[in-house]
């Protein structure tokens, strides 16, 4: 039988209809963004697909960015979302498992710039902190 998108030969099979290889990813690259998956997870995973190496420098969960700082993890992701740091430009957006469950889930991982600005938002926040106690 042939692919029902494009005619090419099937290899998988979708709602009951057979697609070859690139159509069936395809779908299911669209089923992941209709789902409301971030695109740069969904963009990972297509090269994860094509055994294409995923180019990535280092990164901090808010975890390790919170034990450095001696925050908890949540302090650190309220003070990313109150300042909009969870974009491109500081980090990305990574399926993970839940820490108490088998569920994946998305997190933002931080870059060095990320790190950087959250460490000074976190010094700052002290620094009025301590100028209000006096």
């Amino acid at each position: 039988m042939a692919c029902y998108r494009c005619a090419k030969t099937e290899k998988t099979e979708i709602d009951g209809r057979k697609y070859c290889f690139d159509c069936g990813v395809d779908i299911a690259l669209v089923l992941l963004r209709d789902a409301g998956i971030h695109d740069h997870t969904i963009q990972t995973l297509a090269m994860v697909c094509s055994k294409q190496p995923v180019p990535t420098e280092h990164h901090y969960s808010a975890t390790d960015i919170g034990n450095e700082l001696g925050l908890s993890a949540q302090k650190i992701g309220r003070l990313a979302n109150k300042h909009k740091l969870k974009t491109r430009k500081f980090g990305e957006w990574r399926l993970t498992t839940a820490l108490y469950s088998a569920k994946q889930v998305e997190s933002f991982y931080y870059n060095d710039q990320g790190k950087a600005q959250i460490e000074l938002l976190v010094k700052h926040e002290k620094t009025k902190t301590t100028a209000i106690s006096r």
